[in-house]
């Protein structure tokens, strides 16, 4: 199979086969025996480095090649990011493609690498310009776009599922019959204008314009004429200059950890650690099926609670209470002391999101499409709204108004206290991220990878920005600005009022968390557990730092800690204040 994949990634970058033969005897015979031939010579703007994966890949001798598909994509996701990054004129101090020794000779060839490759710190200048226009048609081609979150269910629920010592271990299943099957969409109550704006895909992004400014406008990269207005104000979607350059060189960052606190199952999707008012105790939800209270000092278990199954969602941090509902769509309530358990709550269906309050309301989302509000006192149902398809994602509270998306690609806007509509928003495909609101507009995003702008009163479209890949986590607003993550590993920052774009920036790996702003900064975290700090005036990357596990969950920021928790089931505390007043070199 490896081998076969080198054939297709040498006819991606050539637009020809290896070899040629007058019969299937001779075609096989130059399989076995003939040198590969070079990329290279066929296309002079390859990148070497890809050349000489593809003949790794096509050794004559199973040894030779690379022992895994896992191996190869790690190298070609690799190269499209750091060619990228050379396209926007940043080198890196970080070891350059860290998948093998071919990759490293590669890079020593070309003069990118000091002779001691063993050296952890070498720096790798830029690509030249020619290779950094060639990534786009070669290396992205070869890696084939990536993944695409379908109807599955989170991935941290779609794992097994181990118990604790001496018990049974569950499984817990991707998703249920109601997140594979994508209802009719909802009609929006009005007209929300023109039709949308071309997918990142129809546009054109010469090398030329990525080449003068790290930071490159929209009008800068497209070839297509402005936008037409796309909100009943008519507000038109201006291009603004790129606001702030990209240094020279990143800053490394090693975070001091303060200590860990390890589960026996994964910490995934939007199970997010929360802190009581006073720092001391930190509640963390496991796919283990356990409610831990955690000592903020020490790390230590403090007590802990098992659930009827799996917990993907955080805990409710009520006044004397937690409020915790797993995935099998129990809602419990336990004392915030002792864990004891006060109430008991069936919402009769799967829970992915989180519970929210509303008032004296604790709100339940289920994979059904239901909204169901249970009195936080005693656990009693008191309304029910019904949507049109499963709910995955928080809600958001604003202007007395609940706000949450479903897989139908609708979002909903519910009064808070009653189980009436204000109104309804369809959007281009299904919504896992949860929404964001400041003042008067809401602002999320889809996993078509449309980011859009709504008016909180009628939810009439004001603006949308098409990304290239899906949006599925939140988004974060500073001052005038609103930033999301696609999965095409673009950090955007767009104007809240019209939707122009200011910046936007390389992301390192696909961003499944919501988006976290701290002193300035917007931190994202991908799921490959690298930790990036953008300046959310400017885009320019601060410093990144390496955590130790796959992320999926949002991290928990206070002011002097950074608390991660990882898929593979550990809960780390990071000290921040040693990266106060870091800037990059």
């Amino acid at each position: 199979d490896i081998y076969s994949l080198g054939v297709l990634y040498f006819e991606m970058c050539t637009g020809q086969l290896p070899y040629r033969a007058k019969g299937m005897i001779e075609m096989a015979m130059k399989h076995s025996t003939a040198p590969v031939p070079s990329v290279r010579r066929l296309n002079p703007d390859c990148p070497e480095i890809l050349d000489r994966v593809i003949r790794r890949m096509m050794a004559k001798t199973q040894q030779e090649r690379y022992q895994s598909a896992g191996e190869v994509l790690n190298i070609i996701d690799e190269l499209i990011f750091e060619l990228r990054v050379a396209r926007l004129g940043i080198s890196s101090n970080r070891p350059l493609l860290k998948s093998g020794p071919v990759l490293t000779d590669a890079l020593m060839g070309r003069g990118l690498l000091p002779g001691d490759a063993s050296d952890a710190g070498a720096t790798a200048q830029p690509a030249s310009t020619q290779t950094a226009a060639a990534s786009g048609g070669a290396a992205g081609a070869a890696a084939g776009g990536g993944a695409s979150l379908s109807g599955a269910a989170p991935s941290a629920g779609a794992r097994g599922i181990t118990g604790r010592a001496g018990e049974e271990a569950t499984s817990f299943p991707a998703c249920d019959e109601t997140l594979t099957k994508m209802p009719a969409r909802v009609d929006v109550s009005k007209p929300v204008g023109p039709t949308r704006t071309p997918k990142a895909a129809e546009i054109s992004l010469p090398a030329s314009s990525m080449e003068k400014s790290p930071v490159v406008s929209a009008q800068e990269k497209t070839e297509l004429p402005p936008s037409p207005p796309r909100s009943s104000s008519d507000v038109a979607l201006r291009r603004s200059p790129s606001a702030g350059k990209v240094p020279a060189v990143i800053v490394k960052t090693r975070l001091p950890q303060m200590w860990s606190f390890k589960t026996q199952g994964p910490i995934g999707w939007s199970a997010q650690p929360v802190i009581d008012k006073e720092e001391r105790r930190i509640y963390l939800n496991s796919c283990d099926g356990y409610l831990h209270a955690i000592d903020v000092q020490s790390g230590s278990e403090i007590w802990s609670h098992r659930m009827g199954g799996p917990i993907v969602s955080s805990p409710l941090l009520l006044s004397e209470s937690l409020a915790v509902v797993d995935a099998e769509g129990a809602l419990h309530a336990l004392s915030v002391k002792d864990g004891a358990p006060l109430w008991r709550y069936d919402c009769k269906s799967r829970v992915y999101a989180n519970p929210v309050l509303s008032g004296d309301s604790i709100l339940i989302f289920t994979s059904t499409g239901e909204l169901q509000a249970i009195e936080a006192a005693r656990g009693n149902l008191r309304w029910k709204y019904k949507a049109d398809a499963a709910i995955v994602s928080s809600a958001h509270i604003h202007a007395g108004m609940i706000l949450f998306g479903t897989r139908a690609g609708t979002l909903h806007a519910v009064r808070a206290g009653k189980a009436e509509a204000q109104w309804t928003f369809s959007a281009d495909g299904p919504i896992v991220a949860a929404p964001v609101a400041s003042v008067d507009t809401i602002y999320f995003g889809t996993q078509e990878g449309t980011f859009y702008a709504l008016q909180a009163e009628d939810g009439g479209l004001i603006w949308e920005y098409p990304s290239n890949r899906p949006i599925v986590s939140r988004g974060a607003i500073v001052f005038t600005s609103v930033m999301f993550a696609s999965y095409d590993r673009w950090l955007y920052c767009c104007e809240k009022y019209d939707g122009s774009l200011k910046w936007k920036s390389a992301v390192k790996g696909k961003v499944t968390a919501d988006l976290v702003s701290s002193r300035g900064q917007v931190l994202a975290v991908s799921e490959e557990g690298l930790l990036q700090a953008f300046s959310a005036a400017t885009g320019e990357i601060k410093w990144q730092a390496e955590l130790g596990g796959h992320v999926e969950a949002t991290p928990l920021v206070t002011n002097h800690a950074l608390y991660v928790g990882t898929i593979e089931g550990e809960l780390a505390a990071f000290s921040l204040p040693a990266l106060e007043g870091k800037e990059v070199a």
